[in-house]
């Protein structure tokens, strides 16, 4: 998980998350989707890996354009419950 403030940037080819300790470069097509609750996004690889946008951060304005970009490139997946 990410702690403290990031960067998302977003182009055709996939989405790019900077944090403090790590950038993770992730291409649309190797996304299967993604889940959200009202705590974080989840970008999902696989059935069992996916990688977390946490929201605590995020600005209502930034969280918006976010769900926008990701039901435009990929798939939304049942809802998270219960996980965090």
């Amino acid at each position: 998980m990410l702690y403290g403030a990031m960067a998302i940037e977003a182009d055709d080819e996939g989405i790019t998350i900077t944090g403090p300790r790590m950038t993770s470069r992730l291409a649309w097509s190797d996304l299967r989707g993604f889940k959200e609750n009202g705590k974080i996004f989840l970008l999902c690889l696989s059935k069992s890996v996916g990688h977390t946008i946490p929201k605590q951060d995020l600005s209502d304005q930034t969280i918006r354009e976010l769900r926008a970009l990701l039901e435009q490139k990929l798939r939304r997946l049942p809802r998270l419950s219960g996980l965090i």
